[in-house]
C-alpha cells in the first residue's frame, strides 16, 4: 500500500469510478487533513477524494463501464485536482468534525456538513453549506 502521509494512502486518493486508475492530492489538503485525524485520534473513512472528469461530471443514476455510479457534480469541482474529500471521522459526531474544522480555518476553505460526512476543500475563500435533512447548524 502506497502512502502518501502517514495516514493517507494512494487507494484512498484515487479516482473511485473504476476505470480510469488516476489520483492526485493537493498537499494543502493533505497536511489538514493529517491535522483533523491527529486531532481526533480516530481513522478517518474517506468516501471521494480525487476524481476524474468522466467520473466527477457523470450522472449519479448512470455506471460507468465497470459499473460504478457517478458523482454528479460539475467541472467547477475541487475534487478534479484533489483539493476536495468527503468522509467522515470514525467514532465522532459529524458536528464535532465541522466545529473543529471552522474553529481551525476560520477564513478559508470550503466546509459542508451531510448526514453521511464532511466535504472539505482548500479554496483559499470561506464557503460553508448544511445539507443534513434536520439541520440546527445555521438557524434562521
Amino acid at each position: 500500500m502506497t502512502q502518501i502521509s502517514k495516514h493517507f494512502t494512494r487507494a484512498e486518493n484515487a479516482c473511485r469510478c473504476g476505470d480510469c486508475n488516476k489520483f492526485g492530492a493537493d498537499i494543502k489538503l493533505v497536511q489538514a487533513m493529517e491535522l483533523l485525524r491527529e486531532h481526533f485520534d480516530s481513522p478517518v473513512i474517506v468516501h471521494s477524494w480525487f476524481r476524474c472528469r468522466e467520473h466527477n461530471n457523470r450522472s449519479i443514476t448512470k455506471k460507468s463501464a465497470s459499473g460504478v455510479y457517478g458523482a454528479g457534480s460539475n467541472d467547477k469541482s475541487w475534487h478534479l485536482t484533489g483539493s476536495a474529500i468527503d468522509f467522515h471521522v470514525q467514532g465522532v459526531d459529524n458536528a464535532m468534525v465541522h466545529h473543529y474544522l471552522r474553529s481551525k480555518y476560520k477564513g478559508r476553505h470550503g466546509v459542508g456538513i451531510y448526514d453521511w460526512g464532511i466535504h472539505l476543500d482548500v479554496r483559499p475563500l470561506r464557503a460553508d453549506w448544511d445539507e443534513r435533512q434536520e439541520s440546527d447548524l445555521y438557524p434562521a
